[in-house]
């Protein structure tokens, strides 16, 4: 799956805020097969969104089964392609409207 179409569908598509839209964008950036490290200190200068949003945001992706804190790596992060291939069938289908 190509990073910017998904970064554009993430964008368009009304399933997440705009803290979890932040955040994800940002981890889908760093990532690499779907396996994103960054540090909370990372995503918050990056996103520009504050500590407790921050937090906040990615709680609620790994609630949502977006997310997936990997227990190997300190700061990584598991991105559910499943979930995010779903959202580019769903973008792709409102544009074609």
């Amino acid at each position: 799956m190509e990073k910017k179409i998904l970064q554009r569908a993430i964008e368009a598509v009304d399933l997440y805020s705009k803290s979890e839209k932040s955040v994800l964008q940002s981890l889908i950036t760093v990532s690499a097969n779907f396996v994103a490290i960054a540090s909370a200190k990372y995503l918050i200068k990056d996103t520009g969104l504050s500590t407790t949003t921050t937090y906040a945001a990615l709680k609620s992706l790994q609630q949502k089964d977006v997310l997936e804190k990997s227990h190997k790596d300190l700061n990584s992060y598991i991105i559910n392609n499943h979930i995010l291939e779903r959202v580019v069938e769903t973008y792709n289908n409102q544009i074609k409207k």
